[in-house]
């Protein structure tokens, strides 16, 4: 997001300019350092500390199916997509049909 990368960058250059290079308001950023983390994002945070948990404690051979099987036990309900891409960093990306069909010729 163009605003954490002003909270990096603002040692370096004016929020100011920043903003204005990025195209984003300048009160929208302030008002994003005042609102803190996103429920999301903390709980991100907490299932990311479970997954590291157990993925260290299966000696780094614990995959994706074997990680999500381990947070149902401990009564964590996520879904392996969700469980798997927090893992990896990243979100999982949309399922968008690239296929032509012509089912009608």
């Amino acid at each position: 997001m163009s605003y954490r990368f002003i909270e990096r960058e603002r040692i370096h250059y004016p929020v100011t300019v920043l903003c204005h290079v990025l195209a984003v308001p300048r009160s929208g950023y302030y008002a994003w350092r005042e609102r803190g983390e996103s429920r999301r994002t903390r709980d991100n945070q907490q299932l990311l500390e479970q997954i590291r948990t157990i993925y260290t404690r299966s000696k780094q051979r614990y995959g994706s199916p074997r990680i999500h099987d381990a947070l149902r036990n401990q009564g964590t309900s996520r879904t392996p997509s969700r469980s798997a891409s927090d893992a990896a960093g990243r979100t999982p990306r949309s399922q968008e049909s690239t296929a032509v069909s012509r089912h009608d010729e």
